[in-house]
C-alpha cells in the first residue's frame, strides 16, 4: 500500500516538474521575442502602441485597455531594394509629450493636439546603419513615420502589413475610379488575396470594440499609400508605383504617362515618410479627429497657451 501510494506520488511529481518546465520553456521564448519592446501610451492610458522586435523583425501592435486592436504586425520598409526592417534591434528612445491649442478653420476656432510621443532608434544587427521612427499616441489613434539617413537619390518602398483581429469588418472600394469608387462591406479574413483599397479605409472591430480608420497624413515629395489584401486578414500598405491605375487616369492620359508611374520614385537625402495614421473611435458617428491633420504642419500652427488665454489668438 504505501509502495503504491510513493510511486503514484513519484508519478505526480514527475508530471508536474515537466509542465512547469515545459512552460518555463515557453515563457523564456516568449520574453526572447519580446526582450526587445518599447511601450507608448496616450496621454490618458487607453491606448498603447508597442514597438517590438520579434525574431529580429519590427513589429507593432495597438492595444486599447488589455484588448488587442492591431495584432502585431511587421513594419517592412525597403531602401533601393534592400529590406531595413529585418535583423534589428531597438536602440535609444527619447520621448516627449504635447498639449497645445491650434487654430482651425472647421466648425470650431480651436482644436487641441495632445499626444506622448516618442523618437524611437531602429539599429541593424548585422550593418553599420540606424534609423529613426517617430511615434505619436493620442487618445483616439496613433501616428508614426520612419526617418532614414542618408545621401544621393534613393528609391524607398513600403510593404508594412496591418494585421487585424478575425471578425473584423471592413468597408472599402479598390481603385479603379480613384476616390469615387463603390464600397464594399466584407469581413477581414473574406477579402481575396490582392484586392486593393484606397485610404481612408474603414473597421469595426469585434466585441464593439470600436471603429478604426487606416490612412496617411503629412503627404509631401512621397508617393501616396494604397492597401493590398494579403487574403490572410492583412492589409499591405503599397506606394503608388504598385498600384494599379484608375480608370480616369487611363482614359485621359498616354501609355508613356502610365508606364512611368510604374517607376518608383527616388528621394534625395534624408527619407521621412509621410504618417501612417490609426484613427480610433468607439463609435462611427465620432470618427471625426483632428489629429491626422495636426500631423501635416505642426509647427506652422501650434499654440501653447495656458487654459484660460483663449481669446489671446484672436488678439
Amino acid at each position: 500500500m504505501l509502495v503504491d501510494v510513493l510511486i503514484v506520488s513519484r508519478n505526480i511529481f514527475v508530471l508536474i516538474f515537466a509542465f512547469l518546465i515545459g512552460h518555463l520553456n515557453v515563457f523564456a521564448g516568449n520574453n526572447d521575442n519580446f526582450e526587445n519592446t518599447y511601450t507608448v501610451e496616450s496621454p490618458s492610458g487607453n491606448l498603447n502602441l508597442n514597438l517590438m522586435v520579434i525574431q529580429e523583425t519590427l513589429q507593432l501592435e495597438v492595444r486599447l485597455g488589455e484588448t488587442v486592436d492591431l495584432k502585431p504586425s511587421p513594419l517592412i520598409m525597403k531602401i533601393d531594394g534592400s529590406v531595413i526592417n529585418n535583423d534589428v534591434s531597438l536602440g535609444d528612445i527619447e520621448r516627449f509629450t504635447l498639449n497645445a491649442i491650434f487654430i482651425s478653420r472647421g466648425i470650431q476656432s480651436t482644436g487641441t493636439n495632445q499626444y506622448n510621443g516618442a523618437l524611437i532608434e531602429i539599429k541593424s544587427i548585422n550593418k553599420s546603419y540606424s534609423y529613426t521612427l517617430e511615434a505619436r499616441v493620442f487618445d483616439d489613434g496613433i501616428a508614426f513615420r520612419f526617418k532614414i539617413p542618408g545621401e544621393g537619390l534613393r528609391n524607398p518602398e513600403e510593404s508594412t502589413t496591418f494585421q487585424f483581429t478575425t471578425g473584423s469588418k471592413v468597408w472599402y472600394h479598390d481603385l479603379y475610379w480613384h476616390y469615387e469608387g463603390i464600397y464594399e462591406e466584407k469581413l477581414i479574413q473574406d477579402i481575396g488575396k490582392g484586392e486593393w483599397a484606397a485610404p481612408p479605409l474603414t473597421l469595426k472591430l469585434p466585441d464593439d470594440a470600436g471603429y478604426v480608420s487606416l490612412s496617411e497624413s503629412g503627404l509631401r515629395n512621397y508617393a501616396g499609400l494604397s492597401f493590398q489584401a494579403d487574403g490572410n486578414g492583412g492589409l499591405v500598405s503599397r506606394l503608388g508605383h504598385e498600384a494599379p491605375l484608375g480608370y480616369p487616369f487611363a482614359h485621359d492620359y498616354t501609355i508613356e504617362d502610365a508606364s512611368r508611374l510604374t517607376i518608383p520614385a527616388k528621394l534625395e537625402g534624408q527619407i521621412t515618410t509621410p504618417w501612417r495614421t490609426y484613427v480610433w473611435k468607439m463609435r462611427l458617428q465620432e470618427a471625426e479627429t483632428p489629429f491626422p491633420f495636426t500631423c501635416c504642419r505642426e509647427e506652422d500652427m501650434l499654440y501653447s497657451l495656458p487654459k484660460d488665454s483663449f481669446t489671446k489668438i484672436f488678439k
